[in-house]
């Protein structure tokens, strides 16, 4: 049986800065003053990252907020893609601008322009703000690729 995940929001105040990470997603950083951070993981790895935290001096606060249908669906999509427990292709993708839970490989450039992004919409998007930046940093995409895309 899988272990269901969830997004968990923790209110974080006080304490010494830190930064916790957990498999699959981007490091959460706190800086001492008040932080308020997400993670998709299990009942149990949201209790030892709070635990975690408090070790650190801070008050935390943490809840897990409804899932709509239409939410719980998108979920599960994306994790039954992804199978073996891993959340995201990289632990960059939750912030990334490419990231796309409606296409099949949840990547519409590190992965080599996912079905669901036309070749024109990569383009463009390469050559624009957050998503050139993203595109440029991106763990999943081939070298020549990135290479390609600074010309």
């Amino acid at each position: 049986m899988a272990v269901s995940r969830k997004m968990w929001v923790f209110l974080v105040a006080g304490g010494e800065s830190f930064a916790v990470q957990t498999r699959g997603n981007p490091a959460m950083r706190h800086d001492g003053s008040r932080s308020l951070l997400r993670c998709l993981c299990t009942d149990v790895e949201a209790s030892v990252l709070e635990e975690t935290m408090r070790r650190h001096g801070a008050t935390v606060s943490r809840s897990c907020p409804d899932e709509s249908a239409e939410q719980r669906s998108e979920r599960e999509h994306v994790l039954s893609l992804l199978g073996d427990g891993r959340p995201f292709p990289c632990t960059r993708c939750p912030e990334c601008a490419w990231f796309d839970p409606h296409v099949e490989g949840l990547c519409g450039a590190g992965l080599a322009g996912a079905p669901g992004w036309t070749a024109d919409a990569i383009a463009s998007a390469k050559r624009i703000g957050r998503h050139h930046e993203d595109f440029k940093s991106c763990p999943l995409q081939p070298k020549d690729a990135q290479l390609a895309s600074e010309a």
